[in-house]
């Protein structure tokens, strides 16, 4: 199997080596615009719906891990993780969902979900924000402790 290194910030004080998977569905923590887009998205298949609600989400990029981690007001850690690519089910520039969770309140339904599958093509921007969809990671070492955030 191939492996490959990804980033996450997480409140949960995770050993290094453990296994990690999704503690639950995101959807209950988003609201207004984020949470219609989230429902437009998950709606355009059963599988789409299936891995958004069981996935583990991961950062394919340490740089913009740590500039999340650092923003994000919650006490969180940076981990640096690996995953197995057969336990990769999907990728996502957030750059998409961003857009389409802005627009989706004030844009027609088919404006919106043309973002929703946009989200899902790769292209290349300035500064993609990529995150992958995985079954579960296992912990290489906690990066940073949520102590060293700056207040």
């Amino acid at each position: 199997m191939t492996s490959k290194i990804v980033w996450r910030y997480d409140s949960e004080d995770f050993s290094d080596d453990q296994i990690i998977t999704s503690r639950g569905d995101h959807i209950v923590n988003l609201k207004d615009g984020q949470l219609e887009f989230e429902k437009r998205i998950r709606a355009v298949s059963v599988e789409w719906e299936r891995i958004r609600r069981e996935s583990l989400y991961v950062w394919r990029d340490e740089a913009i891990a740590k500039k999340l981690w650092k923003k994000d007001p919650l006490p969180t850690h940076l981990y640096m993780l690996e995953i197995q690519l057969d336990d990769h089910e999907r990728s996502c520039d957030v750059s998409f969902y961003s857009i389409g969770a802005d627009s989706v309140l004030t844009e027609p339904p088919v404006r919106a979900l043309d973002f929703a599958l946009k989200q899902f093509i790769t292209e290349a921007y300035q500064e993609p924000r990529v995150e992958f969809l995985v079954k579960k990671a296992k912990v290489i070492k906690k990066v940073h402790d949520s102590s060293e955030k700056k207040k």
